[in-house]
């Protein structure tokens, strides 16, 4: 099983990179921040990048909305 983890860059974000290697043997993980998120998400998905993932978590990060 091949799993792909976007997760931020804070500590607790690295906590769940660090509880999917745990509990993933083959894992790739995009350690993204609040200002890239989105691209970094729409990017994977455009490129239909999915299709070599069995499952996709993004973990600790959302996009914020602007005021």
């Amino acid at each position: 099983m091949r799993v792909k983890l976007f997760t931020h860059t804070d500590l607790d974000g690295i906590g769940c990179a660090v509880l999917g290697k745990l509990a993933f043997k083959n894992i790739d993980i995009s350690y993204v921040d609040y200002n890239n998120v989105n691209d970094m998400v729409l990017e994977f998905i455009n490129n239909k990048e999915y299709d070599n993932y069995d499952h996709v978590y993004i973990t600790d990060i959302s996009k914020q909305k602007r005021r």
